[in-house]
């Protein structure tokens, strides 16, 4: 489905020595397991270790600071220090290459369809009693956001938070943020220059809500076969009302990076 750049073109493509370094400086902070502010070699370090050039050090530091992986520090203490990735870049480019290859909201949807249930399922194992009160207090602040569905699809994202943090799980938790964070900027493009209020029928929230509140009935049943489904159910039911507003075929809207 995705292009690849030269088709049938077999020629090799020889790194740059920049590249080589940024690689082994990547694996070393990696599984060096280092805490974030933690300092990396310094830029006269790596010039002796790997006999380069200033320049070429300097450009393997700006590939790994833009992976986020490094942060460059100026001044008298500065330097290369270890950052945390944040998953927002991922989901940056995720969006872009959607975009660029014209997926819809109907392709997010069905992907949804096929990727969250078996992970709510898992989430419902997973759930304690304080995160499901949370996951109930976000349902009483759905109800009162009925009616307006830009307070309504932020509460919306914040049970989305809750949901990932319960998974307990590195993958599955990226995967439930990138689809939160996707669903937030489709919202705000179906929303823009729309006045806030009544933009769905009361029965859409009401049955939002009550999918929800079936599903935190499940999760303290741990009941994650039945946890699975009624997900699935709601997803669906999602997919027949863009559908039926006539938004499932719009194109995906990439994400900004002030998100």
């Amino acid at each position: 489905m995705f292009a690849r750049d030269n088709p049938g073109n077999d020629s090799v493509s020889v790194p740059k020595i920049s590249e080589v370094i940024a690689r082994k400086i990547r694996e070393e902070i990696l599984n060096a397991e280092m805490q974030p502010g933690d300092p990396i070699a310094s830029e006269a370090e790596l010039i002796t270790r790997f006999g380069a050039s200033r320049p070429t050090v300097r450009e393997a530091l700006r590939i790994l600071e833009s992976e986020q992986l490094v942060k460059i520090v100026r001044g008298i203490n500065g330097g290369a220090r270890f950052t945390l990735p944040d998953i927002e870049l991922v989901t940056q480019h995720l969006s872009v290459l959607l975009q660029a290859y014209g997926a819809t909201q109907r392709d997010i949807m069905i992907a949804r369809i096929i990727l969250e249930p078996p992970i709510i399922g898992f989430v419902c194992k997973q759930a304690n009693a304080d995160e499901i009160e949370l996951l109930e207090q976000s349902i009483a602040l759905h109800k009162q956001a009925s009616g307006d569905i830009r307070r309504f699809s932020q509460e919306t994202e914040r049970f989305y938070d809750y949901l990932q943090k319960i998974s307990r799980n590195m993958l599955l938790s990226a995967i439930l943020i990138i689809t939160r964070q996707i669903m937030h900027t489709q919202t705000e493009t179906l929303l823009e220059g729309m006045p806030s209020g009544d933009l769905f029928p009361k029965r859409n929230y009401e049955n939002n809500i009550k999918a929800k509140e079936t599903l935190l009935r499940h999760f303290r049943e741990r009941d994650s076969v039945e946890a699975e489904a009624i997900w699935r159910k709601h997803l669906s039911a999602q997919l027949r009302l863009a559908e039926h507003m006539g938004i499932a075929d719009r194109r995906v809207t990439s994400i900004s990076a002030e998100i």
